[in-house]
């Protein structure tokens, strides 16, 4: 841990809907930042959905603690995770604190606790669509500029402001929407050559719950289509990163730790199913890439992770002491050896409420109706079956049932809080 004249500045990087996998091949930024720290190849979005997985990094909480369920909030909610979030103590350790990108859908024009300097997008459309934004409480246009570099340029701007400041460290957080569907990639990069893809769909999908037994496997024109711009999107992305520490480079900034992830996976066509929500494993798994010079070693992790362990973490390796009871812990420390995942559906929605729990060996799944009353449930073998394929409630493979006792596993971690989820 930093003492407190030594604590380091931190950046977090946030993509929208950015899958773990076949997503980097026009990042070499990123890439390099994966190769100078810590990889982690378990990393989960406990909640695979925009605004509760959000909500999780800024309160270190569990969706069925923070109670953001869904893609849309009301003035209360949003209230919730201002009174939540552990942002304001980074603030009140001498941070020097701003915002740029997606905060939660609709984010209103009240501040984002704990943000001394914020421009907040409206909304997923306005964001292509080039639609003012919500900069300090004023609406700001863009002037034409691509989303991505907007952001990028506030925050530069705001780095520029900090260096009359030196002794006091910053945390800067850049939340593009891209690859959020549509996807729209900068004019410049329309064109950039990308590698062939052949959605992977799954055959036999007998052993499938109803609701993925009825989804109708997406138009695979569609989804090559929708994966390649998600490719040149990215390349933004990778820019900005690039420009960002470029200037740490510039300005001497080595005491920076950052960190690069995102929101939730996507199903690209895996099981017969596109988009996020779905409880497998890339829909739920995240790319998490954690360097600080001096401090990290670099190399890949295999221990379960999740987003909203973010918060504990970055506290611990600042030393700022936290005034919330929080749910996560440090991913540098003692490794966990189970993680609960969690989705809230609501009426119409073609996804049913779930819970789960995945260990090193396994992922337990339960589904729910709206009224709570339990609908089916999965169990996948994640030694022998990384795609998913079997399920093992439906294999009817003497020896290959899941573990006695997984209901009422996942009931105790279902409810657990602070200390008490393991």
């Amino acid at each position: 841990m930093a003492r407190a004249e030594e604590r380091p500045n931190i950046l977090v990087i946030v993509t929208d809907d950015q899958r773990s996998t076949g997503t980097f091949q026009l990042m070499p930024e990123v890439k390099a930042l994966g190769a100078e720290g810590a990889i982690f190849d378990r990393a989960y979005a406990t909640t695979p959905y925009c605004c509760p997985s959000r909500a999780s990094i800024f309160t270190g909480l569990y969706t069925h603690n923070h109670l953001v369920k869904k893609g849309s909030l009301s003035l209360d909610e949003y209230n919730a995770v201002n009174d939540k979030s552990v942002i304001p103590d980074f603030k009140a350790a001498g941070y020097q604190t701003g915002f740029y990108g997606k905060y939660l859908n609709g984010w209103p024009q009240i501040a984002p606790a704990g943000f001394d300097d914020w421009a907040i997008m409206p909304s997923v459309d306005a964001y292509y669509r080039g639609e003012p934004w919500n900069v300090n409480g004023v609406q700001e246009a863009q002037d034409g500029t691509y989303s991505t570099h907007f952001l990028r340029d506030r925050a530069l701007s705001f780095l520029a402001s900090t260096e009359t400041d030196d002794s006091s460290p910053w945390l800067i957080f850049m939340d593009p929407i891209t690859p959020h569907a549509p996807g729209t990639p900068e004019p410049a990069y329309a064109d950039l050559p990308v590698t062939a893809f052949t959605p992977q769909s799954e055959t036999d999908r007998s052993d499938k719950p109803a609701w993925v037994r009825a989804a109708t496997p997406p138009n695979v024109d569609h989804l090559i289509n929708s994966r390649d711009k998600v490719l040149r999107s990215l390349k933004s992305i990778d820019d900005m990163l690039g420009a960002v520490r470029q200037r740490l480079q510039e300005t001497g900034e080595a005491n920076t730790i950052i960190v690069f992830t995102s929101d939730n996976g996507m199903q690209w066509g895996d099981h017969g199913l596109a988009g996020k929500t779905a409880p497998y494993i890339h829909s739920v798994r995240v790319p998490l890439y954690v360097t600080w010079p001096g401090h990290i070693a670099p190399g890949r992790r295999s221990n379960i992770v999740a987003l909203l362990d973010l918060s504990s973490t970055l506290l611990d390796l600042a030393s700022v002491p936290s005034s919330k009871v929080l749910d996560g812990r440090n991913i540098f420390g003692n490794p966990r050896s189970q993680l609960l995942l969690e989705f809230y559906s609501w009426p119409g929605f073609r996804v049913p409420t779930w819970k789960a729990f995945i260990t090193p060996t396994l992922e337990y799944i339960e589904y729910y109706r709206l009224d709570g009353t339990y609908l089916d449930r999965e169990a996948y073998d994640m030694v022998r079956d990384r795609k998913q394929l079997r399920n093992l409630y439906r294999d009817g493979v003497p020896g290959n049932e899941p573990p006695s006792g997984s209901h009422r596993r996942l009931r105790r971690l279902a409810v657990c809080d602070g200390a008490a989820c393991p």
